[in-house]
Formats: C-alpha cells, sequence, structure tokens
C-alpha cells in the first residue's frame, strides 16, 4: 500500500506519518500521538483525508494529495498536555469528490500512545447513497449498500442521531424553549434537548417523531406557529448545527408536528448563531446575531436573506409576523434595534435605536382590533429591568413603564389593549389598557421561584395562555392571569432508581412512590404504586416480575409488572418499618433478598414473608447497604468498605479480599458483567473495585483524589458485554471504554443535576434518572 505524503502542520495536532496497517506510525515520536486506522469495505483508494478533531482538542487537518489504498495507519501528533476523550470525524475523498467519512473516538493520555479505529460508511463511488436500509427501493445517488448509521459516542458529543434525550415521563427539568397553541387542548412545546411535547385533551405527552437534521447533531432553539387562524397547521422548529459554519436548522411542519421538512434557508455569515423564528401561514422569517433577516415566501418555499445594518454591531434577538407589519428585535451597540417591514416581509428599515446604551430587545408581539394595529417589543435596559416600547406603525416607537424588576424575553397581545410579557426572576406583566400609564403594566403571580426564569408563552384563540421557562416550568392560566396553574407534564416525582428487567422493558422509581414503566424503551407509563414512601432500589426476574424497595421497610411487588402490593411490616421479626432498603436482588423469583439499615432480609414467597439473614462478619443490626445476583452468587455490601460472597443461597458467607485505603466508606452499589466481572462503589470516595475472577482477586479503578468520579459514586452500570463502564457521582456521569482504566465525562445536552440510577443495556443504550425524570442515550 502506499502512503500518503506528509500531513502539514495545524494548529492544534499534527498528522505526522503514515504507514502500513502493520506498522505504528507513532511508534518512533515522542509525546502524545494516536496512531489512527482509517479502513471501508467499500472504498478502496483515496487521494486525501480531512481530520476533524474535538473533545480534548479542537482543530482540523486535510493531507496533501497522493493515491493509497485502504486501510491506511496515519499518526496525529497531539500537543504534550492533551489528556481526555478526542473525537475524531474523517472525510475522505478521492479526485475531490467524497467517497466516504466516518467517526470514532478514543482516550488520550499526556505523553503516551493511543490508537482509533475509523470505519467509512455512507457513500460509494462517488455519489451518495441517502436509502434507509430497507432494502425495498434502489440507493439514491449510488450503486453500493445502504446507507449505515454511524455509532453513537458514548459521551454525547459526537455521532449523528445520537444524543440524551428526556423520556416520558416527562420533565421538570427540560428547559422550555418555544410553545404555540392552536387551541385549549392542542398546544406545542420545544424542549431544550429537541423533544416536542404536546398538550391534548387528556395532559402533555411526548412527540415520538422529532425533526432530525441530515447532517450532525441540532441544537433547538425556538418553536414558532401559525398566528393565521383560517390556516393553522404551521409549525417551524429552529436550531443550530453541530456542525462548523452550518445554516441554522430549519423545520417546517404543515400538519402540526405529524410530519417535518428541513428547510434550505441558504447560508449566514461565518460564526453567526440563528436567533429566532416567527411566521403565519403565508410568511416565516429567521434573524440572526449577525444583522440578518431571512424570509420565506410562501407560494415557492425559496428562502431570501437580506442584512440590515452591521454584520457586526447589530444583533437581532426576537421577530414577529404580523398580518400588516413585520418586527425583528435586537440591539447594537447604541441602545435597543427595531426594523420593520411589510406584511410580505421583503423590505426591511432599521429604525433609530431606543433607550441609552446596553438597552436590548428580546421579543415582539402585536395586536389588533381588526380595524387597527399596535405592536410591543419587550427586553431588558439593564439586568434588573424590564423594558418595553410599544408602535402603531412599526416605525415610531414610544417607552412604556414596565414595572418589571428583571428582564422581559417575550410578550404576546390578544388585541389592541390585553397584552402578556414573561421573564426574568419568572415575572409576569399585564396590561389592559395597552400599557398607558405608570401603572399600565402590573405584575401577575407566576409562583416561579425569583431564581428562575420564564423564555416562552403562547395565546389560544380560545384565549387561555401557557408560559414555560427553566426546569420545564410549564404554566397556564384560563382567567387572564389572575391565577396561574402549574401544568403536569407526566409523572412530577424525583426519581432515584432505574433498572432493565428484559429488553426494552425498564422501571422507574422516584421519591414520592410514583412507580413508570417502559416495554418499549421510549415511551413511559405511570402505573399506580401503594406507596408515597421514597422508592430507592429496583429489581425483576422478568419483564412482569419486579421488587421495588425504599424508605420505612417499603417492599413492593407486582407479578404482572402493572399492579403493585405492598409488603406489611409486621409488629415483630420481618423487616422493621424504621429500616431503610436500599437495594434488592434475587436468585429467582421466589428466592429474593433486599439490603437495608437493619441487614439483609430474604423472602421465597414472593415477599408475602421476610426473615433475616446473618452474615458472619457483620453486625447484626448494623447495615447492608448493596446485594448483586450473578449466575448462582450473591454478594452483598456494607459499611466501612466490606464486601461479602455467598455461593449457597445465603447460608454461608466470605469476605472479599478487597484492597484499601476504602477507609470508613459505605458500599453504594455492586453490580456485574457475567460471568466473572464484578463492580464495586463507594459513598464518599471516587473510586471503584473491580473483580475479573468472580471476586478472587480485586483491583482499584480510578485514583483516590482527583478522579472524574468526584467525591463518591451513586450508580455503577457495566454493559452486558464488552468494556463500557458507566457512573455517576457527585461529579456528574463519567463514562469508560476500557472497562474503568481511564475516565472521560459524559456530555449529557441534558442538565443533570442529581444523577441517581443508571441502566446500560449496551455501549450506547443508555439511560439515567436525574430526579426529575428519566434520560436516554442512543439512536
Amino acid at each position: 500500500m502506499r502512503s500518503f505524503a506528509c500531513f502539514a502542520l495545524s494548529a492544534s495536532f499534527i498528522v505526522a506519518g503514515c504507514g502500513t496497517v502493520a506498522s505504528d506510525p507513532c511508534k518512533d515520536i515522542a509525546g502524545t500521538c494516536v496512531s489512527l486506522t482509517v479502513q471501508s469495505s467499500t472504498v478502496a483508494t483515496v487521494d486525501s483525508l480531512h481530520i476533524v478533531a474535538s473533545g480534548a482538542l479542537t482543530g482540523d487537518q486535510t493531507s496533501s494529495s497522493g493515491r493509497a489504498n485502504l486501510p491506511i495507519v496515519v499518526a496525529l501528533k497531539l500537543p504534550a498536555n492533551v489528556s481526555g476523550s478526542l473525537d475524531l470525524h474523517v472525510d475522505a475523498l478521492l479526485t475531490s469528490t467524497l467517497v466516504g467519512s466516518c467517526d470514532t473516538d478514543t482516550l488520550v493520555t499526556p505523553g503516551q500512545h493511543a490508537s482509533a479505529v475509523c470505519t467509512l460508511l455512507g457513500v460509494d463511488n462517488g455519489g451518495i447513497d441517502l436509502s434507509m436500509g430497507d432494502g425495498a427501493g434502489p440507493d439514491l445517488g449510488g450503486t453500493g449498500p445502504d446507507m449505515m448509521t454511524s455509532p453513537c459516542d458514548p459521551k454525547g458529543v459526537t455521532g449523528p442521531q445520537c444524543v440524551w434525550r428526556w423520556q416520558t415521563p416527562l420533565p421538570t427539568g427540560d428547559q422550555i424553549r418555544g410553545l404555540f397553541a392552536f387551541g385549549d387542548t392542542n398546544i406545542f412545546g420545544l424542549t431544550d434537548s429537541g423533544a416536542i411535547i404536546h398538550r391534548g385533551t387528556m395532559g402533555w405527552s411526548m412527540l415520538t417523531n422529532m425533526p432530525t437534521p441530515a447532517i450532525g447533531l441540532m441544537r433547538p432553539l425556538t418553536l414558532s406557529g401559525s398566528t393565521d387562524g383560517n390556516n393553522g397547521n404551521h409549525l417551524y422548529v429552529l436550531g443550530e448545527y453541530s456542525t462548523t459554519n452550518s445554516p441554522p436548522a430549519v423545520f417546517h411542519s404543515t400538519d402540526q408536528a405529524a410530519t417535518w421538512t428541513e428547510e434550505n434557508v441558504g447560508s449566514l455569515s461565518t460564526g453567526n448563531l440563528p436567533a429566532a423564528v416567527a411566521n403565519n401561514a403565508n410568511v416565516a422569517i429567521v434573524v440572526s446575531l449577525n444583522g440578518e433577516i431571512i424570509t420565506r415566501n410562501a407560494g415557492t418555499g425559496a428562502w431570501t436573506k437580506q442584512q440590515v445594518g452591521s454584520a457586526s454591531t447589530t444583533h437581532f434577538n426576537g421577530a414577529y409576523v404580523g398580518n400588516i407589519v413585520s418586527l425583528a428585535v435586537g440591539y447594537d451597540s447604541m441602545g435597543g434595534l427595531i426594523a420593520s417591514a411589510g406584511s410580505a416581509a421583503n423590505a426591511w428599515t432599521q429604525h433609530q435605536a431606543l433607550g441609552a446604551v446596553g438597552t436590548g430587545f428580546q421579543g415582539a408581539c402585536g395586536g389588533s382590533d381588526g380595524i387597527t394595529s399596535r405592536y410591543w417589543a419587550v427586553g431588558s435596559a439593564g439586568i434588573n429591568s424590564g423594558v418595553i416600547y410599544t408602535s402603531t406603525d412599526g416605525s415610531t416607537w414610544t417607552a412604556q413603564t414596565s414595572n418589571a424588576n428583571g428582564i422581559l424575553y417575550g410578550c404576546v397581545a390578544a388585541n389592541l389593549t390585553n397584552v402578556w410579557a414573561w421573564g426574568q426572576k419568572g415575572i409576569i406583566v399585564h396590561t389592559t389598557n395597552g400599557g398607558v400609564g405608570a401603572s399600565g403594566w402590573a405584575t401577575q403571580t407566576s409562583g416561579v421561584d425569583p431564581g428562575g426564569y420564564l423564555s416562552a408563552g403562547t395565546l389560544s384563540p380560545q384565549g387561555s395562555l401557557t408560559m414555560g421557562g427553566i426546569n420545564g416550568t410549564l404554566l397556564r392560566t384560563m382567567n387572564a392571569g389572575g391565577t396561574w396553574t402549574p401544568e403536569q407534564t407526566g409523572v412530577e416525582a424525583s426519581f432515584q432508581a432505574i433498572a432493565a428487567v428484559a429488553p426494552n422493558t425498564l422501571y422507574a422509581a422516584a421519591s414520592s412512590g410514583a412507580l413508570a414503566r417502559t416495554t418499549d424503551g421510549n415511551s413511559w407509563t405511570k402505573l399506580t404504586s401503594p406507596t408515597t414512601n421514597v422508592l430507592i432500589g429496583v429489581w425483576g426476574s422478568s419483564a412482569t416480575d419486579v421488587y421495588v424497595v425504599g424508605t420505612a421497610g417499603t417492599v413492593l411487588h407486582s407479578s404482572d409488572g402493572t399492579t403493585f402490593t405492598k409488603y406489611t411490616n409486621p409488629s415483630t421479626g420481618g423487616i422493621p418499618a424504621t429500616t431503610t432498603l436500599t437495594d434488592v436482588a434475587g436468585l429467582a423469583a421466589n428466592n429474593v433478598f433486599v439490603a437495608g439499615s437493619t441487614g439483609l432480609y430474604r423472602s421465597t414467597d414472593s415477599g408475602a414473608t421476610w426473615n433475616a439473614v446473618t452474615i458472619t462478619g457483620v453486625t447484626a443490626g448494623t447495615g447492608v447497604s448493596a446485594v448483586f445476583a450473578m449466575g448462582g452468587d450473591l454478594w452483598v455490601g456494607a459499611a466501612a468498605g466490606q464486601v461479602f460472597h455467598s455461593s449457597d443461597g445465603g447460608t454461608t458467607w466470605t469476605a472479599q479480599p478487597i484492597p484499601g485505603p476504602i477507609g470508613n466508606q459505605d458500599v453504594t452499589r455492586i453490580r456485574g458483567r457475567a460471568p466473572k466481572i464484578l463492580y464495586v462503589a463507594y459513598s464518599g470516595a471516587g473510586i471503584i473495585s473491580r473483580s475479573n475472577d468472580g471476586g478472587g482477586t480485586w483491583t482499584t479503578l480510578a485514583p483516590t483524589s482527583g478522579s472524574p468520579l468526584g467525591d463518591g459514586v451513586n450508580d455503577v452500570a457495566p454493559t452486558p458485554t464488552g468494556d463500557y463502564l458507566y457512573a455517576s457521582g457527585n461529579a456528574g456521569l463519567v463514562v469508560s471504554q476500557d472497562d474503568g482504566v481511564n475516565w472521560a465525562p459524559v456530555s449529557m445536552k441534558v442538565a443533570l443535576s442529581s444523577t441517581a440510577g443508571l441502566a446500560a443495556l449496551a455501549n450506547t443504550n443508555v439511560y439515567a434518572t436525574n430526579g426529575t425524570g428519566v434520560v436516554h442515550y442512543g439512536n
């Protein structure tokens, strides 16, 4: 195989040499280096590679021309201090035509050599293969095999269609980015993780049909809908691609989110961030932070870009589309900025800056009585001061007294006089006279914590208002804001535990006693629970035979996966009602063990009765915090890092020879990978103990100081096969791709304030509870 010519120097890394697959191009390179193998089953020859690095460092490099047969190995020479997860995207070209792409990642240690393998996917014979792999029809643009989905990156950083997403039970935790109401019981919302939620007659649910970009990932920004009552089916979702210098991701639905089309909005300035989208049935506009406004012609579907003001100083944050006047609002170096256009939104005029330097507008709205119209722009005159301006023509604007002690992010108008604005500190201000006079705007009680905020709002044609914001806040009023009621978006509870009991069947348990189940790995159903006690542990022998344990000696059992019965604590014997149970596991459906603050207990009659289990070495009545069963063996964890093993169903126990220093840290979790691998986690130490021989010998994973696991591990979840290991702790969620030798933080895309439980079904099929819901990582 011929090698490429040497790659040129990059600002971030050097492709230092090339070699055959039998050689190591990093061999003679001192310092930090990655040996990257590029291979393919469909591409035989390439003449250049474009490599993009992210994660541990950021940079890109293209090889000089030099025809070579695959596979090929190249060396990436990295700066000496680079450490952590390095993500690589490779584009292969032949005669300047893209013939294949791939993604891979590796963990980099300063001064050490690492390796990575990247298999080109998705393109053949110079043509783009766009079929979906069903084999039902011919490929589009190519004659080779169907396009394959790139594997997810377990750290949640790269990979098409591979992201952390909230699942139902829905979120108090996932920020509401946008809301639009077609009716009182037909409301759509966009969350920070890209989920589309919908309020119907039965309450809120999450839609399974999400907008998915053709390239990269999308960071969602906002959602808007048609304001034309005669043609009210249009929805737009705006986001940002994860790829560099890409246009904004704009998705359009003409059937209320049943189907989505990704719009081609053309190019924006380099480094531009799209700011807002607004539309009615005839016109849609996207505004940007570089003074650009992109308008969609409803007849042709084509988007046209216009530059308003200076690309370097003009910044638009919000937009409004009206039947007479359309608005783009933001700020420039002089103060608040407003641009207006007619109903076709094809000729924009920038108006003089409003307010003092530092004033900026975030949103706009308009109202009409059928004859005349009035418009409002809302924003800030400082960190603790809201600002509101009004106009009757979109050109001449007058300041009003906002009476808002925080930034205002948006507004909505029912008519010329009845208007609401919302924003920072959970503030809602309302006017019934169009904002005239010093007291024209008055605050309403939202009930949102002053440390929070409201970021989106919508008014239904029937008059109900819905507002949303941080931590999944959803408020609704049916009486013009006289009272605001929190909306229930699903199981409102603090989830503590999650367990997979069968393929795609998982159970989640919460601190309020709430229970939820999924049988397809996606849609969750709230189950009736016989308790309000805190639930901490879940285990099942099958998809329908499930045990859940918690505080106050709580044991719940279901033999059908739906109906749970609660164990009755006897006055003597059995499990004391003062016991906090933290874990549960079994050797069979009728041979189950629970671990708790007063010891280990066993049931052989489906949880009806329980008997204490004596463990030699554990003082009677002291805590047993973890229990795990694998094959016919049992392991329990106790105080001071003690772990015991039984191979005879719990009759006799042997202390495990786990090396210190564990100190006085309680065991929080024992989990394993069949047939012999075990992992033990601790409450006050960022370490995990591992055994590869069923407990015969043990090693310590991660240092006791400076550990990415922080100072305590809540849960540990090995994948059933392979070397992937996930762990949650006081420092968040981390992953190891080499069985605990090296660790890297996981980019959740979803705030994970109090990670509690984990379930790893595969390398990139992972579920986690974060206290307020369930998140999933996978395709």
